[in-house]
């Protein structure tokens, strides 16, 4: 589990939940703050400010110790069931163990892990509830379905089963991980499927699910069905459902990117767009996102050796990034349209916003995101543009012999800081950006 990781790198949760310097930490607060109060609001614990405290000093160390994560919503309800009944440190190091091992894609920003559960138990309900799943068809509840398992998956029932069966269950989901979340959720299907097949209307259908956690109180019944009512065939059958639909979940996101970017992208031909899009799915293996190692090696596929690491990094440097600090492949396409059609200024400027940073930044902040959000450019920044690109052609960049510090506005970076030798330098360059390799 996360507790048997090695101690040397274990957080001080205590210091870092406390620490306003904390990377991340201002970031997440605000979403922390507003959950507190909402996290077992009867509970004795929580209407105390130690409670509260507590809560917030290991969900506050959770997003330290893992910014990429960082906090997600349910978090709360999870670390607030752990807290009455481990101390602190058992509580975090617990949290950690679901989050990074037991459900590693649950909790990130798109809640892939989530939604490919919600499905996966849609799909067995079909098969092993055809007459049940008929009638919620019939009542046109099936989104309405989906939207409340994926909120069981997302709390693992915490908060909403009754806590003496939550913890039960979560003995089970400690020992057996997600294969004890889909089992459960069939085995309440299961027990309560006359319930639901009463059912008349969708106000029925609503007024039912809203009171069916208090329902489950015989946890004996529950883990009985669970474990042996041969609602799941096999473990291997779970996992080929798993892939199944996680494949399919992406090749939506992407369809969904495609579609948005070939209505927004007015640079490319449909063909050209086509092209590549192709391109970039390939690198991302179907992936909605795309890292900066199959940036690099897409770079290189598609334009070829000669643009560099250098400017490689610096043009990754300049997307937006989500909160795993992955570019969207939105992103990419805009920016390789923009190389590949747009015009001399527009290609200028994509290069602009990727030199906007000094060189010893290792990353571009959220104001240098893009070329509206800052004006201006020192020398200094356009000298380092200007050497980078000269290597890209192959030739010796000569600096002048002093360098002033002020800043120099888009659009006149030409006649304030490039020579003639400049211009056919970065001309040159441009015009090989719009030549595929």
């Amino acid at each position: 589990g996360g507790r048997g990781r090695s101690q040397s790198n274990a957080p001080d949760h205590d210091k870092n939940a406390n620490d306003p310097s904390t990377p991340k930490c201002n970031v997440t607060s605000a979403q922390i703050e507003k959950d507190l109060i909402r996290t077992f609001p009867n509970h004795p614990l929580y209407t105390t400010q130690e409670g509260i405290s507590s809560l917030r000093r290991v969900l506050t160390a959770f997003a330290v110790h893992n910014p990429t994560i960082g906090y997600c919503q349910s978090m709360n309800f999870i670390c607030g069931l752990l807290l009455l009944f481990l101390d602190e440190e058992d509580a975090f190091w617990v949290l950690v163990y679901i989050v990074e091992t037991l459900l590693p894609l649950n909790y990130t920003s798109d809640l892939l892990g989530v939604q490919v559960e919600a499905r996966l138990i849609m799909s067995l309900l079909e098969d092993k509830f055809p007459r049940l799943m008929h009638h919620i068809h019939s009542l046109d509840c099936k989104e309405a379905l989906r939207d409340t398992i994926t909120k069981w998956i997302l709390q693992l029932f915490v908060n909403i089963l009754p806590t003496e069966t939550v913890m039960r269950v979560f003995d089970v989901f400690l020992t057996e991980g997600s294969k004890a979340i889909v089992r459960i959720t069939l085995a309440i299907f299961k027990i309560h499927e006359q319930e639901f097949l009463n059912c008349r209307a969708m106000e029925d259908f609503y007024e039912f699910t809203a009171r069916l956690p208090s329902l489950v109180y015989d946890v004996r019944q529950l883990l009985n069905v669970a474990t042996t009512g041969k609602l799941i065939t096999s473990v291997g059958k779970l996992e080929d459902l798993r892939a199944k639909f996680t494949k399919k979940l992406r090749k939506e996101a992407l369809d969904s990117i495609k579609d948005f970017s070939l209505r927004k992208n007015s640079l490319l031909t449909d063909p050209e767009f086509e092209k590549v899009f192709k391109r970039v799915e390939a690198a991302t293996g179907g992936k909605a996102v795309m890292d900066a190692d199959q940036w690099s090696k897409f770079v290189g596929k598609f334009w070829g050796g000669w643009v560099g690491a250098e400017v490689e990094k610096r043009l990754y440097m300049s997307f937006r990034k989500n909160a795993e600090g992955l570019a969207s492949v939105e992103e990419v396409l805009q920016l390789v349209s923009c190389l590949l059609r747009g015009g001399e200024e527009k290609k200028l400027q994509c290069l602009y916003v990727a030199f906007s940073s000094l060189p010893s930044h290792g990353e571009m902040g959220g104001d240098l995101s893009s070329s509206e959000e800052k004006t201006g450019m020192t020398a200094f920044q356009t000298q380092g543009m200007l050497a980078t690109l000269y290597q890209c052609v192959e030739k010796e960049f000569i600096p002048p012999a002093s360098t002033s510090g002020h800043e120099v506005e888009y659009g006149k970076i030409r006649e304030q800081c490039f020579t003639k030798k400049d211009v056919e330098i970065v001309n040159e360059v441009l015009t090989k950006f719009g030549k595929l390799k």
